[in-house]
């Protein structure tokens, strides 16, 4: 058995990977609104301080899909751009890892959209990209599952609004100033640390911030009564709309996988490298019967 590797095989094999993932969410993507959605609608956000409340009815997760031409694949992606519209079934959307999303390029997809001028003069801003990464992740890790399983939409709606808080608020400030809640209905009382009401979706919310900001290692254990502490791994896809942004932007996410289960694009790669091993020992063998 020949028990050399021709490596100019597998350099090749590596690059055809290489430029085959390339161009993986290289194209722009359309969404396309699908129902029912998660969540609730009816309540104002402030982004400023106490001082302005915009008239923003939703909050939650939106039922869609990539497929504008028979709506397969349905999956629930969250609002990561409180303060601009969808541009539904238009291809204005690229897709990201939300790490290259938050931390890599300059500008960020993530500054790109804190820049834009929904944001212009507001309290709500940009934070530290890696501050960002850690929040969110591990708010989706504990909590994501509890939150999109609940029909009756009332955590998924919570859910939304701590996202939007982790996005333009500081970490110290989570749920006390900048965003808060107020109903659009007879409710008059924002949610904030000046509030002493309390409605169930506000509760929601403290309980997935309190667990998020405390230094407690048992925090999750018990979120409004719920042992959230068992952690779930994700894959983080960003659907955004690139400079100048204009358009909402979107975070889906997918069960990571299982451990010691390569993933796909490795198993192509080690099949392509096989190939090429198998090749150049057919070669040589033939060499030498010659």
């Amino acid at each position: 058995m020949n028990k050399f590797i021709d490596m100019s095989v597998v350099r090749a094999s590596v690059a055809a990977v290489a430029l085959g993932l390339a161009g993986v969410g290289a194209q722009a993507v359309a969404l396309v609104d699908q129902s029912p959605d998660r969540g609730t609608s009816m309540y104002w956000n402030n982004f400023n301080n106490g001082t302005t409340y915009y008239g923003s009815y939703w909050r939650g997760a939106n039922l869609m899909s990539t497929n504008p031409s028979d709506g397969t694949g349905n999956f629930y992606a969250f609002c990561l751009d409180p303060k601009n519209g969808t541009a539904w079934g238009q291809d204005v959307y690229t897709s990201s890892s939300l790490s290259n999303f938050l931390t890599v390029g300059s500008p960020t997809g993530y500054q790109q959209q804190m820049s834009s001028t929904a944001y212009s003069g507001l309290a709500y801003t940009a934070q530290a990209g890696a501050t960002v990464l850690a929040n969110l992740t591990e708010l989706y890790e504990h909590a994501y599952n509890d939150a999109i399983n609940d029909t009756s939409g009332l955590k998924a709606a919570a859910f939304s609004y701590v996202i939007w808080e982790i996005m333009g608020e500081s970490s110290t400030g989570l749920g006390r100033t900048v965003g808060a809640l107020r109903s659009s209905g007879s409710d008059s009382n924002a949610y904030s640390t000046t509030s002493s009401y309390r409605d169930n979706l506000e509760k929601q919310i403290d309980a997935y911030i309190t667990a998020l900001t405390s230094t407690d290692a048992n925090a999750w254990n018990s979120v409004n009564g719920v042992n959230l502490s068992t952690v779930t791994g994700f894959t983080y896809t960003v659907y955004y709309d690139p400079a100048p942004h204009s358009t909402q932007n979107f975070l889906r996410v997918t069960p990571s996988q299982a451990p010691g289960v390569p993933e796909p694009a490795s198993l192509a790669l080690a099949g392509l490298a096989l190939a090429g091993i198998w090749g150049t020992r057919r070669r040589k063998g033939a060499e030498q019967g010659a």
